[in-house]
């Protein structure tokens, strides 16, 4: 059900300092290893919520309002489990899982993201941060699937998204408003990340209502009317590809990824001012780049070596992950990597949104070890104190490189699925622990 008018000016006119200084009000609780106060009603049952609801009484504002603010990280860290479950899944054959819990990796994404904005999603009880401590019902009363879709679609129609989105992808260490400034300033990408937004959150919209993606994946029994299979080489380098472009960098929390959706931008720009696709025009793109590159003063063998990859001259082709995201969600064993990758895309941004959202309130990192080193622990990352970010990019460098000797070593038809649980047992470990993404990726 999409959004009526009063809920639409409602999302509208959300005042980014309504959850920033509803998010600062947590810092207190933050100094206890806590994420709320003791005596927050929804802290510990939120049942409570939907029992105020349905006795009339009025939700208490604050304590709602700080549950949202709370949630943002972590409904984002939530959404990492499940792509990472989905990755294990796929590293064991399983489409089904895999496709089922990349679904959820997306869902969690949407629902950070927005709540990054102020909005909470709740079963069938959906509110807005309208004023510090503040919680407004909204009137849509659809349910979780059904309103994270409407409101992502409307909020992707905002100016605001696109403004968002070009402050929160920084390859090279600049963000895309500074790449952009030589050609018109950031407004001429804002519209492709509008239809970015809607793009990475399709699944939303058409998996809840696809029964026979749905009943195939969740309830039928696999192999009626026939198995799904997944060959397993293919399934290797895409989870290899996916863990490679979210690399980290001292400029940029993924600095890989980034850098792809900078080119696939510059060429969509070049090709709206031109009528030309890039590849069909390459002097004159060669001279758009460089009006775009030149005013950035890097040193010259760097300036250089981003003009080679704008143009496509090192790693001419698209991130697997970026080509998968815009394929459609089909019923078939395949369908899982389009939607993994399309809530890898979704969790980058709502990990950006958090992390600055943190950051303007000055919440530091040490204010949140309480919990990146308690979630660390949980999930195996590591024992006792919690390690560097960089160390925890080390260890997924280490098992890529693991796979990339299993794959020189064995031909396609002798990576199987049984071979890759016998050589590569611990790298089926670490290429599952999404939550490591993040501990780098969404904490300032």
């Amino acid at each position: 059900m999409a959004l009526n008018r009063t809920d639409r000016k409602t999302i509208k006119d959300l005042d980014p300092r309504s959850i920033e200084t509803t998010l600062a009000g947590l810092k207190a609780f933050m100094s206890s290893s806590q994420w709320l106060g003791s005596s927050n009603s929804y802290a510990t049952d939120l049942t409570k919520l939907k029992a105020d609801i349905k006795a009339g009484r009025a939700p208490h504002q604050r304590d709602l309002s700080q549950y949202i603010a709370a949630s943002c990280l972590l409904h984002c860290a939530d959404g990492w489990g499940y792509l990472g479950r989905s990755i294990s899944a796929l590293l064991r054959g399983d489409p089904h899982i895999a496709r089922h819990l990349a679904y959820y990796a997306e869902l969690r994404a949407t629902k950070s993201l927005l709540a990054a904005r102020g909005v909470g999603i709740f079963n069938h009880h959906h509110f807005a941060i309208t004023a510090a401590n503040q919680a407004k019902q909204l009137d849509n009363k659809s349910g979780t699937h059904d309103f994270s879709w409407a409101c992502l679609d409307y909020w992707s129609s905002l100016s605001t998204s696109g403004d968002l989105f070009i402050k929160l992808i920084r390859p090279f260490g600049l963000d895309l408003a500074q790449w952009f400034d030589p050609v018109g300033g950031a407004n001429v990408v804002a519209k492709q990340a509008q239809a970015w937004f809607r793009q990475w959150g399709m699944d939303l919209k058409s998996f809840p209502d696809d029964r026979d993606a749905r009943n195939l994946s969740s309830y039928q029994p696999d192999g009626l009317p026939k198995a799904w299979e997944l060959e397993a080489a293919e399934v290797l380098n895409y989870v290899s590809e996916l863990w490679s472009v979210l690399e980290p960098s001292a400029n940029s929390r993924f600095d890989i990824i980034d850098r792809h959706i900078l080119r696939v931008s510059i060429e969509t720009h070049f090709q709206a001012l031109s009528g030309r696709a890039a590849s069909q025009a390459a002097p004159d793109f060669l001279r758009h780049v460089t009006k775009i590159v030149k005013p950035q003063n890097f040193d010259p063998p760097v300036e250089a070596e981003i003009v080679r990859f704008l143009t496509r001259k090192v790693m001419p082709a698209d991130s697997l992950v970026l080509i998968r995201s815009r394929e459609p969600n089909t019923i078939s064993g395949s369908g899982a990597e389009t939607i993994a990758s399309r809530a890898t895309l979704l969790l980058r941004t709502a990990s950006g949104a958090a992390a600055d959202l943190f950051r303007s309130v000055g919440i530091t990192e040490a204010e949140l070890e309480f919990w990146s080193s308690g979630l660390g622990r949980a999930r195996g990352l590591w024992e006792g104190s919690a390690v560097a970010p960089t160390d925890l990019w080390a260890d997924i460098d280490l098992q890529l490189g693991e796979v990339a000797d299993f794959q020189s070593k064995h031909a396609k038809n002798k990576q199987t699925f049984y071979r890759i649980g016998a050589e590569l047992h611990e790298a089926l470990i670490d290429l599952g622990s999404c939550e490591r993404a993040a501990i780098w990726g969404a904490i300032p």
